[in-house]
């Protein structure tokens, strides 16, 4: 049984919204017989919602997409004083709601959740093909066991999972620092890790990551991805 939980997440401007949802669905139904301890990224600590809970606000400014998204890797390295070696860390969007009772999850090293847009077929054409770009693959010699994965929710057993931080941070700065941003932005660096440490990975299928209002024939809902407009919530451009 898995003992500690480090749960990381960012909430940010309209993103506080499913704060709520999002903690009192993990901390009811998600492991429930861990201690869990989440960490919000978030551009207002003083929030009531934080007090009196198991949840650490730590302050982040909030950015226009993709800087927001991108900067999540340098935000959790700031936090790695919190992470014990042998606890299981994890990020998940603050707009997931665990929907069914989820007492273990796989993961020896590193876990990843099969992105529900490749249900039918894996779309290895989402990997970065920008050989300028640190998250660059090589579609045509791809590991056999593997799977797009989604950046909505991935982790690892703590000491692995600093490693894999480090390597993912230096990755987006080193991109930045080139003027390069990958194509699907955080997602692409962790596919691209995912890629180079496959033995390592345990992949889920796409029912922990499941959209709200997709229909995917023989497949359970464990967690809900919550339907957002891009108006109201600008995921590819904007603010």
């Amino acid at each position: 049984m898995i003992n500690k939980v480090k749960i990381f997440s960012i909430a940010t401007n309209n993103y506080h919204e499913f704060e709520e949802t999002f903690y009192k669905s993990f901390e009811n139904y998600f492991l429930p017989f861990s201690k869990k301890e989440f960490i919000i990224f978030t551009d207002d600590v003083n929030l009531d919602f934080y007090k009196g809970k198991n949840i650490i606000p730590a302050y982040m400014e909030h950015r226009a997409w993709p800087y927001i998204t991108l900067s999540r890797y340098e935000n959790i390295k700031e936090s790695f004083e919190r992470i014990g070696d042998d606890e299981l860390c994890i990020f998940a969007d603050i707009d997931l709601e665990v929907v069914k009772n989820i007492e273990n999850i796989e993961c020896e090293k590193y876990f990843g959740v099969n992105h529900p847009g490749n249900y039918y077929a894996n779309n290895n054409m989402s990997l970065e093909r920008n050989f300028f770009s640190e998250a660059y693959v090589d579609i045509e010699n791809l590991p056999d066991t593997y799977k797009y994965i989604q950046g909505c929710f991935w982790g690892g057993i703590g000491l692995h999972f600093k490693e894999m931080i480090l390597k993912l941070q230096y990755s987006v700065q080193k991109d930045l620092d080139n003027n390069v941003v990958a194509r699907w932005h955080d997602e692409s660096h962790l596919n691209k890790f995912c890629i180079e440490n496959i033995k390592d990975f345990n992949i889920l299928d796409s029912s922990y990551a499941y959209p709200e209002n997709w229909n995917l024939p023989f497949l359970e809902k464990n967690i809900i991805h919550k339907y957002k407009n891009l108006e109201q919530f600008p995921r590819f451009e904007g603010i």
